[in-house]
């Protein structure tokens, strides 16, 4: 930035003092534009000098309206988005209810835990606005055509940088206005000598910018360790940060693990670098090499997100991405023994943040949900590993329906259940839309399903001998029996497994057996065990749609079922029924409390159906 403009900052910034906070606030926004503006007039007396120069120098003409046709446009271009952005701002300071249904935005999805680390005037991380970053890459491109090298925090000017309340004024009910970048550093000096990664970010940050329907929101702040957090100025000719500057270096540190795996900030990957020189000749740096990367995408694996929160740059998109498991500190610490650090101190401090912030985690997690995340044996049995370790000793539900794992995964998930230190019992497990598991994996999975309060093995291709494991199962487990909710449905049980599994179901709350090849006899024997039982069924809810078996003596079966069960309150059969047999009306009369619903059609797995559509159907490689 030119003296002019540091000189007007600086005025800016003792007028301040004395201001109120939302004053401050319009002087700082007031500032930068003027200063915006400086930059830009100079820019074109430059322009005007140079094209004078080419004159005289009798250069051709067309090569002068190169150098200055394209900063115009971009001038011009920017120009409208900071007047939109500016009106944004000003909008937000005077409207209450804007604010008031920010903030509550920003506290729905968790932007309070990040406010420790981004509020005050001098926070442990500071956040570069995309805006800034944008002008400072394109704009001050030298005329040699080297691109420009993004300073150090402290050499930063104070509008490089996004204050916590225009984060929260840029939030959007769809996600955080937060960029965190994972990149490589290229030497222990600098992480971007050459402003190669500066060009890319700021390609993709203007992108985001000018693309309103993907990014949403007017501004966004970009999370770059170098710009964001206190470096040493010169540790080469033994310039170090303060003690004060150390302080917020090592708040910011701890907080790391926060911005990168926030299930609400978007993660920006970059895999495109130069060459470097390297033991006599040239070397191209992989991502998955280097030590920081490596922690700062584990981090990211943390928390499974419903939408697309991470971008790469670089690197050719397969089709289908999958989410990752969350890799155990014994797993990444393998990894790490083999990566490579610009500082090699820097292995045991990653390590150290790495664990402590993956305890902390999990501590407060109840629930897993990894529905429709592409999993195969070997995801599951990183999972595993996981819950064996202890770490998910507070997790109550699991939800790993609509994924690829067979009995191999089945098996290790009910042995880590069942080791001692794992310390995990759920009473929530989501299985459903599965059709690997089969009967051998619900004989690997019947001794967990019993412990548990509410299973969904919903189309996992279950059928005679499944049915059978789980009742035994049940009976060496009585009268310990946990089980109140169970969906079997989409499994071509048929009579008899309905039948084996006849004396575990009416001791059930919730039972549904819609499409599962059940005919008459299969009614006829729900029917009998619960009439026998000592006390009443405590059955409050039962879906038997979509077995097209059932015909009028069924519907009769039916009717017994529920005048044993006094507690029923919503039963679920086939339209047809009520159209062939009107017997089936006296069914209410036998319950009064009792409400019936006719199905009309065979459509099932709504929830995983609409996640699925949101990732490939595709399974993942466990090679």
């Amino acid at each position: 930035m030119t003296d002019c403009n540091q000189n007007f900052s600086l005025e800016a910034n003792n007028e301040d003092r004395n201001r109120k906070p939302n004053d401050v606030v319009r002087v700082f926004r007031e500032s930068v534009l003027c200063a915006i503006i400086l930059v830009q007039s100079q820019t074109e007396a430059n322009d005007e000098v140079l094209v004078s120069k080419n004159k005289s120098m009798g250069w051709p003409k067309t090569k002068a309206k190169e150098i200055t046709a394209a900063p115009k446009q971009q001038r011009e271009t920017w120009e409208a988005e900071e007047q939109n952005i500016a009106k944004t701002l000003l909008a937000f300071d005077e409207d209450p209810e804007w604010r008031s249904e920010a903030r509550k935005t920003w506290k729905k999805l968790g932007g309070k835990k990040l406010e420790s680390a981004f509020r005050g005037a001098n926070p442990p991380i500071a956040l570069l606005d995309a805006q800034w970053l944008v002008n400072f890459a394109l704009r001050k491109t030298k005329r040699d055509g080297k691109s420009p090298i993004l300073p150090y925090r402290q050499k930063l000017p104070p509008e490089a940088f996004l204050s916590c309340e225009e984060l929260i004024a840029s939030t959007t009910k769809k996600s955080m206005p937060i960029l965190a970048l994972s990149y490589c550093w290229l030497s222990p000096e600098h992480p971007d000598p050459k402003g190669t990664t500066l060009q890319l970010v700021a390609k993709k940050c203007q992108q985001m910018l000018l693309d309103k329907d993907k990014s949403s929101f007017p501004r966004f702040g970009v999370f770059w360790d170098y710009a964001s957090l206190y470096q040493h100025p010169k540790p080469s000719k033994k310039r170090f940060r303060t003690k004060d500057e150390s302080k917020l270096f090592e708040q910011g540190l701890q907080s790391l693990h926060l911005v990168y795996s926030h299930p609400y900030c978007r993660l920006l990957k970059v895999f495109k670098y130069p060459r470097i020189k390297a033991n006599g000749g040239t070397a191209r740096i992989n991502y998955n090499d280097r030590g920081w990367p490596l922690v700062e995408d584990a981090w990211s694996r943390l928390t499974p997100t419903k939408w697309t929160r991470v971008d790469d740059l670089g690197q050719v998109k397969v089709a289908g991405g999958a989410i990752e498991p969350p890799l155990t500190p014994a797993r990444l610490g393998a990894r790490l023994e083999q990566a490579a650090f610009s500082n090699v101190e820097d292995m045991p401090l990653v390590m150290k943040l790495y664990k402590d912030s993956f305890v902390r985690h999990f501590e407060s997690v109840h629930q897993l949900d990894y529905c429709a995340a592409r999993w195969g044996d070997i995801q599951i049995t990183q999972l595993a590993d996981i819950v064996r370790g202890g770490y998910l000793k507070a997790v109550k539900e699991f939800d790993l329906s609509g994924n690829y794992f067979g009995p191999s995964g089945c098996k290790a998930l009910v042995d880590s259940f069942s080791s001692r230190k794992s310390g995990c019992h759920p009473t929530i497990l989501r299985l459903g839309d599965n059709c690997r598991i089969s009967s051998t994996g619900i004989k690997e999975l019947a001794r967990l399903i019993v412990k548990v309060e509410d299973i969904s093995i919903r189309k996992c291709g279950v059928g005679y001998a499944g049915c059978q494991a789980l009742a035994e199962a049940a009976e060496k487990a009585s009268p310990n029996v946990r089980l109140r909710r169970i969906s079997l449905s989409e499994n071509p049980i048929g009579s008899t497994g309905a039948g084996i599994l006849a004396s575990l179901l009416v001791h059930c709350l919730v039972v549904d057996l819609s499409h599962c090849d059940i005919c008459n006899s299969g009614c006829k024997t729900l029917a009998d065990v619960a009439c026998t039982m000592v006390h009443d069924s405590p059955l409050e809810e039962l879906d038997l749609s979509g077995n097209e078996g059932i015909d009028d003596e069924g519907a009769v079966h039916i009717g017994q079922l529920v005048r044993h069960c006094p507690k029923l309150r919503r039963l679920v059969l086939d339209k047809r029924l009520l159209l062939k047999n009107k017997g089936t009306m006296t069914l209410q009369a036998s319950n009064p409390h009792l409400e019936v619903k006719w199905s009309s059609n065979s459509s099932f797995s709504a929830r995983v159906s609409r996640r699925r559509k949101r990732r490939v159907a595709a399974p993942i490689s466990n090679v």
